[in-house]
C-alpha cells in the first residue's frame, strides 16, 4: 500500500472526521510538491466563504501561496505551524507520515479571544480581491468556528499521531499477509480458539459502558488512567495531555453513539471542554474537565434504547467479585436474561463478549496498581483473580500489547 493509498483508505477517513468534529474546523491533507504546490488527497468540510473564494482565481492563487508555505515549514519542523490566511482566518498545518511530504492542514478558525474582528478581516481581504463587501460578506460566516488559538494546534498534533499509528499497522498488517497462508481448515480452527479483541488506545467503550452502568467512579478511573499513560515519560506532556484529553472525549461520544445513546447535550457541552484545557496541566482537573462533558452518558443511557438489559446491575454483579468473576450462566440468571441475550447486548452496544468486558475490567483494575502500587506482578495478579502469572501477563498483553513490568516502567509513579 502506497502513502497516497492509504491516506484514502476508511480508517484514516474516520481519523479526520473524528478531528475535524474535534477542532470543530474542516481538515484536509495534502501532498507536498516542489516549491511548496499542494495536492489534496482527503478532506472534511469546507465552509461557505472558502467555497466562495475558490471561484475567484486571485483569491485560489493566495490559498493555494500561503498553504504552500506553512506545508513547508512544517515538513521541516515537524511541530503544528499555525498561519493566517488571506481572509484573516487562522489556520494550522502538521506533518503526517515523516519522510512522505504529506502534510494536515486545519482551518479556517476564529480565534476565541478575537471574535469580533472575524467580519472586518473578512471584508478586507475580499476588498484586496476586487470583491465589494461593505454591507455584508458574499457569503455567510456562521460556519466558521470560534475556537481557543491554542486547541487547533493541539488537535493537529494528535491526529498526525494518529494516523503514523494506523500507518505502522498497515505495513505490520501487510507484512503478515505477504506470508504464506496456512491451510484454510486450520486457519479456522487456530482463529476460533484465541481472537483478540481490537486495541482501544481511548477505552472509549469501556468509558462508555461503565456510564451506561451508572458506575462514574469506575468511568472517571478510565479517563484519569487514559491521560496519566499520556503524561508518563514524555517531554512537554501537558500539552500532550491536554491533546489526548480532547481525543478520548471525542472517541468516548462516538463510542456512546455507536451504542444508541444521545450526545446531543455532550456534543453542546464540548466547546467548552476546548475552551477549558488550554488553561489545565493538571490530570485531576483534566479529568474533571473531561467527565463534565460524559457525565451526562449515565443520565441518557438510562432513558435511551439500551434495551431491558440492565447494565447497572451487571457492573455490580461483576465488580463486586473482580478476583472471583461469576460464569456467564449465573450472571445471567441473576439479571433474569439468557445467556446469549446478556452476550448479544455486550456486543452489539459496547463492541465487547462477556469474556472480553470481564478480562477488560480485570486488567484495568491491575493497570491501576501496577502504576500506584510496589505490588509484585504475581500479587496483582491474585488480586485480579488470576493465579497463573503467565496466563495474567498473556491477559495484559492481548489488551495492551506489553508486558504488565513492560507497562509499570513506562507508566508507573517513581
Amino acid at each position: 500500500m502506497t502513502p497516497y493509498e492509504f491516506i484514502a483508505a476508511p480508517q484514516v477517513e474516520e481519523a479526520l472526521r473524528r478531528a475535524s468534529r474535534c477542532a470543530g474546523t474542516p481538515v484536509s491533507v495534502r501532498a507536498v510538491q516542489d516549491r511548496g504546490k499542494t495536492h489534496r488527497l482527503a478532506a472534511v468540510g469546507q465552509c461557505a466563504i472558502c467555497r466562495f473564494v475558490a471561484g475567484i482565481t486571485e483569491g485560489r492563487r493566495q490559498c493555494r501561496r500561503l498553504r504552500g508555505e506553512a506545508s513547508l515549514l512544517a515538513l521541516r519542523r515537524g511541530t503544528p505551524v499555525p498561519f493566517v490566511c488571506h481572509l484573516g482566518f487562522a489556520c494550522a498545518a502538521m506533518r503526517v507520515l515523516p519522510g512522505q511530504g504529506l502534510v494536515l492542514t486545519f482551518g479556517p478558525f476564529c480565534p476565541s479571544e478575537a471574535p469580533q474582528t472575524l467580519e472586518d478581516d473578512v471584508k478586507a481581504g475580499l476588498a484586496a480581491l476586487g470583491v465589494d463587501a461593505e454591507d455584508a460578506p458574499p457569503a455567510p460566516l456562521a460556519d466558521v468556528p470560534l475556537v481557543p488559538a491554542d486547541a487547533v494546534p493541539e488537535i493537529a498534533a494528535w491526529t498526525a499521531e494518529c494516523i503514523q499509528t494506523l500507518w505502522q499497522q498497515a505495513q505490520c498488517a501487510e507484512r503478515v499477509v505477504s506470508f504464506e497462508p496456512e491451510p484454510q481448515e486450520e486457519s479456522k480452527k487456530r482463529r476460533k480458539k484465541g481472537r483478540t479483541p481490537s486495541r482501544d488506545p481511548y477505552q472509549a467503550a469501556d468509558i462508555v459502558a461503565a456510564l451506561a452502568g451508572g458506575n462514574q467512579n469506575q468511568a472517571r478511573e478510565l479517563v484519569r488512567a487514559g491521560l496519566s499513560e499520556a503524561e508518563a515519560g514524555r517531554k512537554a506532556a501537558p500539552k500532550r495531555v491536554r491533546a489526548r484529553c480532547i481525543a478520548l472525549v471525542a472517541a468516548a461520544l462516538e463510542a456512546a453513539e455507536r451504542a444508541q445513546i444521545d450526545t446531543t447535550v455532550c456534543w453542546e457541552r464540548f466547546p467548552g471542554l476546548l475552551a477549558q484545557t488550554p488553561q489545565v496541566a493538571v490530570i485531576q482537573d483534566l479529568t474533571a474537565a473531561a467527565m463534565k462533558v460524559l457525565g451526562v452518558i449515565k443520565r441518557k443511557a438510562a432513558r435511551g434504547p439500551l434495551g431491558k438489559q440492565d447494565f447497572t446491575a451487571l457492573n455490580e454483579i461483576v465488580l463486586s467479585r473482580i478476583a472471583d468473576p461469576p460464569a456467564l450462566g449465573e450472571v445471567a440468571a441473576q439479571l433474569g436474561v439468557p445467556p446469549s441475550t446478556l452476550t448479544r447486548r455486550l456486543q452489539r452496544r459496547f463492541g465487547v463478549s462477556f469474556t472480553q468486558y470481564i478480562g477488560r475490567l480485570r486488567v484495568d483494575k491491575a493497570k491501576d496498581l501496577l502504576r500506584r502500587t510496589k505490588l509484585t506482578v504475581n500479587e496483582i495478579a491474585r488480586r485480579v483473580g488470576i493465579d497463573d502469572a503467565s496466563n495474567f501477563g498473556a491477559l495484559f498483553r492481548k489488551f495492551e500489547g506489553m508486558s504488565p513490568i513492560e507497562y509499570r516502567k513506562r507508566f508507573g509513579r517513581s
